[in-house]
């Protein structure tokens, strides 16, 4: 892995359940790190969904090794979210390569 290709910063996220005033289960998302990464988009589209245009967008993000990394985490990139659809582990156990979908 070429170091000088991880030009974004991006922080991964882990989800975990916290309760509210009320009792009620609410998601809260905890940083666990900020790393850098090559944040490449591949693949975008349009649908429509209950009478709005929902867009889906796809591509990989590629990070050094970060153990314990898995798909039910999240990568935030400034504002946008990048919710992790599958990891692959580099064999030489230098990095990790990524595909993720993030909607709005």
């Amino acid at each position: 892995m070429n170091a000088g290709r991880l030009r974004h910063r991006v922080e991964i996220q882990s989800p975990s359940e916290a309760r509210d005033s009320l009792g009620g289960v609410l998601l809260v998302w905890t940083t666990l790190a900020t790393v850098s990464a090559l944040v490449t988009e591949q693949a975008g589209q349009e649908t429509w969904q209950d009478g709005t245009v929902r867009a889906v967008r796809s591509g990989t993000v590629e990070i050094r090794r970060y153990p314990g990394l898995t798909s039910r985490m999240r990568f935030l990139w400034g504002t946008r979210v990048l919710n992790i659809e599958s990891v692959v582990a580099d064999p030489l156990a230098v990095g990790a390569l990524c595909q993720y979908r993030e909607e709005g």
